[in-house]
């Protein structure tokens, strides 16, 4: 059985706390695909992790987000479903398989966006051109899940 990959925001210093139990995550669901006119798997994948980093930017001011890869039967769907928001049940930390960060978190563009982003929800939030302009020109750097400091 091939495993699902999930997308959790967080924020760096409580990552512990969101890898493990039930967890909020966003994943590339068949909704999410759909309102991103998306059929390539990897794209998806893609969308589903940039959808994260927005959640996380508006939750903590912040685009960081851990990539883990579960088992289906641990996968519902939650409320926004087109931005393939999900709950994973019974999250191990061994699940854990990359996380993603801020090439330059004290960039002003980051700090302008997480301002302005602050509080919204997600389609909100993704529509700021400085949300737009933060996606568009700084990729989001990929980490192995051993370079996690416990």
């Amino acid at each position: 059985m091939a495993g699902v990959m999930v997308f959790i925001p967080t924020e760096r210093s409580a990552w512990q706390s969101a890898a493990s139990g039930d967890v909020a995550a966003h994943a590339p669901t068949e909704s999410l695909m759909e309102a991103f006119d998306i059929t390539d798997p990897e794209e998806a994948e893609y969308a589903a992790m940039s959808v994260a980093s927005v959640a996380a930017l508006t939750r903590h001011g912040a685009r960081f987000v851990l990539g883990a890869e579960v088992n289906p039967d641990q996968v519902d769907d939650a409320d926004d479903t087109g931005n393939g928001e999900v709950v994973v049940h019974g999250l191990r930390r061994a699940q854990i398989v990359s996380w993603f960060s801020e090439e330059l978190p004290d960039d002003p563009r980051v700090r302008t966006a997480a301002q302005e982003a602050r509080g919204l929800g997600i389609d909100d939030a993704w529509h700021l051109d400085e949300v737009q302009a933060l996606i568009g020109t700084q990729a989001l750097l990929w980490h192995a899940a051993e370079e996690l400091e416990d």
